[in-house]
């Protein structure tokens, strides 16, 4: 029942439509045929009046044996093609719309009706096709009726765009809808999007990309816009295009999902700006836009040391140490302490570095443990922690390099010099 509903809903234009142009028959009373084919006989007229009145009054079976009648006496083909006019009126009112296209086909076909009412019949035959999801054949017969019509409407022009788009003829599709959209002068939304949908259907991201921009100057507010511009100009290799896009929709506030503002973050480092990517994402994580998690905080020291701010990054890599199981983090963070030369700082990270454990290399957190130590001139403790590296393969010969290297500043320390390896 529910579908029955939506169906009588979508399709109640196409039943407007047929009201319009079957109200009553071609030749009224006291009327002259246009031309002497056209030729309706008085008892003839009688039966189709009443016909288009029971119709009218909802007579629907009163209608059909009347039809019926006047059938069996032989009319003429003008006669012929009115009665096959009236039962599609009929047949379309009462949602039948198989039959109501069958009856059009036959009307047509004898061609004895004037030219323009062909023509309106042939654009309504096409509409009954659609109606019938016979996308083919209503491309075809609306294709056939725009070579005849003259001045056709925006709105005739959409509908065979639409036929087109149905029956996967894209590009006569965007022909059609191009020429809608232009006689129109401000068309609605859905003409749009659908000439959207069929410019990145046939893989045209530039135009795809300038019909956005029109919607997007319709409705700034409307983010899925803003991101699918932003997609095509990276579709074309305009990587600094889409930045750009991003960017202006997330001043727009339009950016309100983590993972979108993640993915400008990662855009502005990989453009080249990884300043502007850490001050956006410490701004997201201060208010709660982005969750400070493992992903989010290795992001943000990645721009920062991207950025050659590297006193920055030292708190997100900070964090990330702690959360981390293995002492890997802790060492990654003693490696740009001692970087900055920041000894004193460098050792303890070291230290809950081994103290974790589970390290990639282990020899080489024992040999800058130890590099961080004579530095600050604990030579005695310096020394365990080479002869610790010395232990792993990977680290022995600098680590007694380095043993080397403390033992002769112990030698020194007498005479107060000391100096670097």
């Amino acid at each position: 029942m529910r579908r029955c509903g939506c169906r009588r809903a979508r399709w109640g234009w196409l039943v407007l439509l047929l009201l319009a142009l079957f109200a009553r028959p071609a030749l009224g009373e006291g009327e002259q045929p246009a031309a002497t084919q056209f030729v309706v006989r008085p008892w003839a007229y009688e039966k189709l009046r009443a016909a288009h009145e029971h119709i009218a009054k909802r007579e629907h079976d009163a209608a059909l044996r009347v039809l019926a009648q006047l059938e069996r006496k032989r009319p003429n083909d003008h006669e012929q093609a009115l009665i096959h006019q009236a039962r599609s009126h009929l047949f379309a009112t009462t949602e039948r719309y198989a039959e109501a296209a069958q009856q059009l086909e036959q009307m047509l076909a004898l061609e004895a009706l004037p030219a323009a009412t062909q023509l309106q019949s042939r654009y309504l035959l096409g509409q009954l096709y659609l109606a019938l999801q016979r996308y083919e054949p209503a491309a075809t017969v609306l294709s056939q009726w725009l070579t005849e019509a003259q001045n056709p409407s925006a709105q005739a022009l959409y509908t065979l765009a639409v036929a087109c788009t149905q029956a996967k003829r894209h590009a006569d599709a965007v022909q059609h809808l191009r020429a809608a959209i232009q006689r129109e002068g401000k068309p609605p939304d859905s003409w749009l999007q659908l000439l959207l949908a069929l410019r990145i259907e046939l893989k045209q991201p530039a135009e795809a990309a300038r019909v956005l921009e029109q919607l997007i100057d319709r409705h700034p507010r409307n983010k899925t816009y803003w991101l699918q511009l932003a997609s095509l100009h990276e579709e074309q290799g305009h990587p600094e295009r889409a930045v750009a896009v991003l960017e202006l929709a997330h001043r727009s506030k339009l950016l309100d999902r983590p993972a979108e503002i993640v993915n400008l973050v990662q855009w502005l480092v990989y453009q080249g700006a990884p300043a502007k990517g850490a001050h956006l994402l410490e701004q997201a994580l201060q208010a709660g836009q982005v969750p400070r998690d493992a992903a989010a905080l290795q992001l943000l020291a990645t721009a920062w040391l991207q950025a050659r701010e590297r006193q920055k990054a030292l708190g997100p890599l900070g964090e990330l140490a702690a959360q981390e199981p293995t002492g890997n983090g802790f060492a990654r963070l003693a490696q740009i302490r001692l970087e900055l030369e920041q000894w004193d700082e460098a050792v303890p990270a070291l230290r809950r570095a081994l103290a974790k454990g589970q390290l990639n290399n282990p020899g080489q957190t024992w040999v800058l443990l130890g590099t961080a130590l004579a530095h600050l001139g604990q030579l005695a403790e310096a020394k365990a922690a080479f002869a610790q590296a010395r232990a792993h393969p990977p680290t022995t010969r600098v680590a007694e390099h380095w043993l080397k290297y403390v033992a002769q500043r112990e030698q020194r320390q007498a005479g107060g010099v000391a100096g670097a390896p």
